[in-house]
């Protein structure tokens, strides 16, 4: 786990010969092995403050882990949380007293150092919880916040701890949150200052938001002469070289052709960089990526571009496996929902009457793609994304169809 590393760091220097013990687990959903969770943690912790930190008696309390350290140098207790989608580790390192006179006037010193780390819960922590059913059971409907929205992305983009949807229009790019069973607008800033009219305009506009770095946006809309990198405050702060597509982590420019995208992927900005790998093999007109972490805490990306003449996504990981996805519509996104280290690819259908429309929910497993459900949209679908964990539920899918926005969990 990637956030005991950070725990360490706040933790060092720990004294050789110390013992790191845990309370026990603290968890708001079912957690059928939070005592292997918590084993791992304290063994992951120990190594990180160095070979000669050993892991000792868990669950334990601050008195038994004095008494367990007695003949050590120091002793670090960690607290495991899961809450709100996300694993909070928190530890404090404890002296030991050895000498008789120090011992009579502090017998029980407080601590030394503390650290605090967190993040959201991935399909490696979910593995010791009880799995997350691949269903959706409430939709919360609302008036779109304005006329046409093309491009959403579902993040916490000021790195404030709330999430924040940012919805890009023909006309303007709002940031806003779903509260009281309405789309609440917290900022808005108009396309216009950020670039002209493009000269010749698609006649089925395109647009793209993707987030290379937190707090940093990108925007492309064919609509538009060029596209734009802003921040959190929906301010400008650099033009970028093509329009931008997601990556796995990141993001990569392409040229715009007529109706099409690009297949050769370039930095976006002078100071970035592109995986060798992230290349579509043809034109296209959707992408989408992810990146995630497998059940055996791996780290891999995913992403997918959809071929024009005859809608068939291809699918593909950064361990060079791919897969063909056939007959999907224009609107896609890629997210490991039920986090259990499978992707799923979200897709409208790919119909020319929006009556007929319908969010559709597959997953990539080493069996292949299934389909696992679908919901009708009969107003159609303009776009498509899924928000990061929150809570213990399947994580949230937002659509935008000609109307309305659609929250679905």
């Amino acid at each position: 786990m990637r956030t005991v590393r950070s725990l360490a760091r706040d933790l060092a220097p720990v004294s050789a010969g110390s013992i790191v013990a845990a309370v026990a687990l603290e968890s708001d959903v079912p957690a059928p092995h939070g005592s292997e969770l918590v084993s791992k943690a304290v063994a992951l912790l120990a190594g990180a403050l160095g070979p000669e930190v050993r892991a000792g008696r868990s669950p334990a309390t601050l008195d038994t882990a004095r008494a367990d350290a007695a003949s050590a140098s120091s002793f670090v207790l960690l607290k495991v949380q899961i809450a709100h989608g996300e694993i909070r580790l928190s530890a404090d390192a404890y002296p030991v007293v050895h000498n008789v006179w120090d011992r009579a006037r502090n017998p029980s010193p407080g601590p030394i150092a503390h650290g605090y780390a967190s993040a959201r819960i991935d399909a490696e922590i979910r593995s010791f919880l009880d799995p997350i059913p691949l269903v959706a059971t409430e939709t919360l409907r609302v008036p779109l916040p304005e006329p046409e929205v093309l491009a959403l992305l579902c993040d916490d983009i000021d790195d404030d701890g709330a999430l924040e949807v940012v919805a890009a229009s023909r006309r303007n790019v709002l940031v806003g949150r779903f509260r009281n069973q309405r789309f609440d607008t917290l900022r808005k800033a108009s396309w216009d200052s950020y670039a002209s009219i493009a000269p010749v305009p698609w006649r089925q506009p395109l647009m793209s938001i993707a987030s290379p770095e937190p707090g940093s946006i990108d925007l492309g809309s064919t609509d538009r002469a060029r596209a734009v990198r802003i921040d959190a405050a929906l301010v400008a702060r650099a033009d970028l070289a093509g329009f931008p597509v997601p990556l796995p982590s990141g993001s990569a420019c392409v040229r715009v052709d007529a109706g099409t995208l690009h297949n050769r992927f370039s930095p976006c900005t002078s100071d970035a960089q592109v995986p060798p790998w992230a290349e579509a093999p043809f034109t296209f007109d959707a992408s989408a990526a992810t990146s995630l972490v497998r059940r055996d805490g791996r780290l891999d990306g995913v992403m997918g571009v959809r071929r024009v003449a005859d809608a068939t996504v291809v699918l593909r990981d950064t361990q060079g496996r791919t897969a063909n996805v056939s007959n999907v519509g224009a609107q896609i996104a890629l997210a490991d929902l039920d986090l259990d280290g499978d992707p799923e690819l979200l897709a409208s259908r790919n119909v020319l009457n929006a009556a007929q429309d319908a969010v559709v929910v597959r997953t990539w497993s080493q069996q292949g793609v299934q389909e696992r459900w679908s919901k009708p949209v009969p107003q159609g679908v303009s776009a498509v994304t899924a928000c990061p964990p929150e809570g213990g539920g399947m994580r949230a899918i937002i659509v935008a169809s000609s109307t309305e926005l659609w929250l679905i969990r």
